[in-house]
């Protein structure tokens, strides 16, 4: 009897200890849900577009106004953006021009004509072949492939006042003076790379600015016209400066009007909020739409360059510039799932824990620790969670396996 009992002892400790491994170790399968709903707390809301076209290499307008200008008007003036051939013509605030991003077709080989681009630049708007944009009492003119052989033309259109003499600046501060009548015989040409003025056997490399003659820094200018031109290949800032930005081309920047009252409605960086829960790295991430089952696996390190915002169709999405355009989007997406975490959003319908539990591979597991927004902690056994539906305004956090 007493030989029988030992048995029954070894065995009871035996299952007991696979048990506590059970719950303690979890040597299997996930260990940790966080309900993405509420996993933004805490983390920087940020701006980013979504469905971008194209990323260019640019400068900033409002940096060239600042660094090269003399006479900046007020941020409701104008600013006229010009066609060189049929003078096209669009216009824009300052305010709205200096948020507006220039991409070079030195930069950008793909394209024959300079653009503009930026969450202030609507694609269908932007000027093809610009000749030059009028800011106040100067203007910033652009280089034809071909240059400028009819200096006369851009002067005329461009509204520069007439003057005894105009005053050509090189970047290196060395100048030229011509007067009035040669005008009409000088030209602005690529010359061994260069942007050179020609008139007869005259010539000035590097040609950074035109202004009437008599013009400083410290003139009042009262009325109309254009006073100063700024050669942009040549502005301060452009001048032997790689580009310092990549902005878009078309796309929509969240959050939007009609994004902005979620209560989180900034686009949230996928690595800060990686890093707020510690989140082991993997090799990829899989992303499973909650609707239709459409999984696609993501490497790693292209993942967490990505942003996660409230999109207009009432979903969370990735998002910036790493994300493709929305032909590459995973939509409804209710799962991304890693090696130990997994992250699931809850819809508008709710999520059924045991289906979660079951997608992500959290099935088998005895006791779960469920931690709320308030710090509140609970601890539920597998059999108290059966038929249980989270819904979307619920404030947990995290559920981990015990």
């Amino acid at each position: 009897m007493k030989k029988l009992l030992a048995i029954v002892l070894l065995v009871a400790l035996a299952v007991g200890a696979v048990f506590a491994q059970s719950i303690s170790e979890n040597p299997q399968g996930m260990k940790r849900i966080i309900i993405l709903n509420n996993a933004f707390d805490g983390l920087e809301e940020t701006r980013q577009c979504y469905n971008a076209k194209e990323w260019h290499k640019s400068y900033n307008l409002g940096e060239i106004i600042d660094q090269n200008l003399w006479f900046t008007p007020a941020d409701d003036a104008t600013v006229s953006t010009v066609a060189y051939a049929d003078l096209y013509t669009d216009t824009c605030s300052l305010s709205t021009f200096r948020g507006k991003y220039v991409s070079f077709i030195k930069d950008n080989t793909g394209y024959d004509y300079d653009l503009f681009v930026g969450p202030n630049q609507k694609e269908s708007s932007d000027v093809w072949y610009k000749g030059w944009c009028v800011v106040g009492n100067e203007a910033l003119v652009f280089m034809p492939n071909e240059g400028i052989e009819d200096l006369l033309y851009v002067a005329e259109n461009v509204g520069l006042v007439p003057a005894t003499g105009f005053v050509f600046t090189s970047v290196s501060g060395e100048s030229v003076t011509l007067t009035a009548d040669k005008l009409a015989d000088a030209k602005i040409v690529y010359e061994d790379g260069k942007i050179t003025l020609v008139c007869g056997s005259t010539k000035l490399a590097d040609v950074q600015s035109v202004a009437v003659e008599g013009i400083t820094p410290e003139s009042k200018i009262e009325g109309d016209g254009v006073y100063r031109m700024v050669m942009l290949l040549n502005a301060k800032g452009v001048y032997g400066v790689e580009p310092p930005y990549e902005q878009n081309r078309a796309g929509t920047w969240y959050p939007t009007a009609a994004t902005s009252s979620h209560k989180y409605a900034g686009c949230y960086s996928v690595a800060e909020m990686f890093d707020k829960f510690d989140v082991k790295p993997t090799a990829t991430v899989k992303v499973v739409s909650y609707a239709d089952g459409f999984a696609r696996d993501e490497a790693y390190d292209a993942f967490v360059k990505k942003y996660i915002g409230w999109h207009a169709s009432a979903e969370y999405i990735t998002m910036g510039q790493y994300q493709s355009r929305k032909e590459d989007a995973v939509w409804n997406a209710g799962f991304y799932i890693l090696e130990d975490e997994s992250f699931v959003y809850i819809p508008e319908a709710g999520v059924k824990l045991a289906d979660a539990f079951e997608k992500i591979g959290m099935a088998d597991v005895v006791q779960y620790r469920f931690t709320y927004a308030d710090g509140r902690v609970e601890l539920k056994y597998a059999e108290d969670l059966a038929g249980i539906v989270l819904a979307a305004d619920s404030d947990l956090v995290s559920i981990e396996a015990l």
